[in-house]
């Protein structure tokens, strides 16, 4: 059942499908959405060269799909639901999810110029500067507790590549070279099936201020994350700033 297919009841006609009030701002900087969220993300991902972000969930496929072709993605899912089942899942749907999560790269480390000033520059792990993907943080709910802290953040940033051919083969650059953050997407929705039948919103903003806000949000929730086969139920963190 989508819940967006309800009607709304009229007595005098017919029942009211629900529309999408969606706005924009007077300075054409913010939208806010509330219908076919998944067709509006696709096309902020599809226009990016860059996607890092925060999510409590990333299952869903077409997203996936759409970010294995990006130059560099850096998202961080919740430790205790990384392989979550979502709606519709096959029999192997944990298999297929890591097999779609190993499709995507990220090909700038954590001495990109565009992280200068961020908690996560300059932080590694034994010397190795590599950003992989997918990360996951916080705790493990073991206990199946009904009320639980979690990394339930649901925001993406993108970013465009800045990449000139001088920079191409600078190593304190990354592969990548620096990036541009322009724009970040943020409010209820899941990057799950599920949210698309769900009552969910979201807000686009390319405010510069706003954008940087969740940037450097990423950047340190980025900073405490772990690998997905992690090995503690409780937040250990990997990396640490120095070599």
């Amino acid at each position: 059942m989508n819940l967006n297919d309800l009607l709304i009841p009229n007595a005098e006609g017919p029942d009211q499908p629900l529309t999408d009030p969606r706005a924009t701002s007077a300075d054409g900087l913010t939208q806010v959405f509330f219908r076919n969220l998944e067709a509006e993300l696709l096309q902020l991902i599809n226009a990016a060269d860059v996607v890092v972000g925060c999510v409590a969930w990333l299952t869903n496929s077409q997203i996936l799909a759409a970010l294995a072709k990006k130059e560099s993605v850096a998202i961080v899912i919740q430790k205790q639901d990384f392989l979550r089942p979502d709606l519709g899942v096959k029999k192997n749907w944990s298999l297929e999810l890591r097999s779609q999560y190993s499709r995507l790269k990220c090909t700038f480390d954590r001495y990109n110029g565009t992280l200068g000033g961020t908690a996560l520059h300059y932080m590694s792990m034994c010397g190795d500067l590599s950003i992989t993907p997918i990360r996951c943080v916080g705790n493990h709910n073991s206990d199946k507790q009904p009320a639980f802290p979690r990394a339930h953040h649901k925001f993406l940033v993108f970013g465009r590549s800045l990449n000139s051919t001088e920079h191409e083969d600078d190593s304190e650059l990354g592969a990548l070279g620096e990036f541009q953050p322009h724009a970040a997407w943020t409010g209820s929705f899941n990057l799950t099936f599920n949210a698309m039948n769900s009552f969910e919103n979201a807000i686009v903003s390319k405010y510069p201020q706003l954008v940087q806000a969740f940037f450097e949000e990423w950047s340190q929730i980025k900073a405490l994350s772990e690998p997905l086969d992690w090995s503690s139920v409780w937040v250990e963190t990997e990396w640490r700033i120095g070599t």
